[in-house]
């Protein structure tokens, strides 16, 4: 029996220096940072509400920039424009690598924009960013409002008449027609107009 005891003492003596150490990390860094027993709270408050509330309760807190955690690894959590400038633009090579995903068991959706980290994120990040200049976002604004404005139409169109809505498939003609807009400058209406080229392309890629 001592001998079972002596284990269970060192067993726990071991993870709460393991938890300490791990929740430690923000302590001596100068910056207001979420407590271990805080973030254990924060742990429960994103499966029981929304993560926007467990988020948003953080930063009235601790402010605009402050250390926490996600899992065991020390996450900095900004929100600061002009340190998100120098974040994402302006020191990018220093900042270019994400949270690693999880592992999705399909190569094809592993290698998604969503789920690339390391250099192949950065390679891709070097690919794509001179499709997001501030010029040719706000040339696109116009065309995602007409493509909006057409749903919001439909889903008015739905509730004045009392009919349900396929919001699945409103939603899906949405993004396509976004899609077709920014990307190829295509004023699309695939709700309606099923053989549109882009829409023939679309269905044998993912049918």
């Amino acid at each position: 029996m001592s001998v079972t005891i002596i284990l269970l003492v060192t067993f726990v003596t071991l993870l709460f220096w393991k938890v300490h150490r791990n929740f430690s990390f923000w302590n001596d860094k100068g910056i207001p940072h979420v407590g271990v027993f805080e973030y254990l709270l924060y742990a429960y408050d994103i499966f029981t509400k929304p993560m926007y509330e467990a988020v948003r309760k953080h930063y009235k807190r601790h402010g605009r920039f402050y250390g926490s955690y996600q899992g065991l690894a020390p996450s900095l959590y900004v929100a600061e424009p002009e340190v998100l400038a120098d974040v994402f633009v302006k020191k990018f090579k220093s900042f270019v690598d994400r949270t690693v995903g999880q592992k999705l068991g399909n190569s094809l959706r592993q290698k998604s924009i969503f789920n690339l980290s390391g250099d192949e994120w950065k390679h891709a990040r070097y690919i794509l960013s001179p499709a997001f200049t501030g010029n040719k976002l706000k040339a696109s604004v116009p065309r995602i409002v007409k493509v909006t404005e057409r749903l919001t139409a439909r889903l008015i169109e739905h509730a004045q008449n009392g009919t349900p809505a396929a919001a699945n498939e409103l939603l899906h003609s949405c993004a396509r027609d976004t899609t077709a807009a920014v990307v190829f400058s295509f004023d699309m209406d695939s709700h309606v107009d099923k053989k549109h080229p882009l829409m023939v392309c679309f269905e044998k890629l993912f049918a």
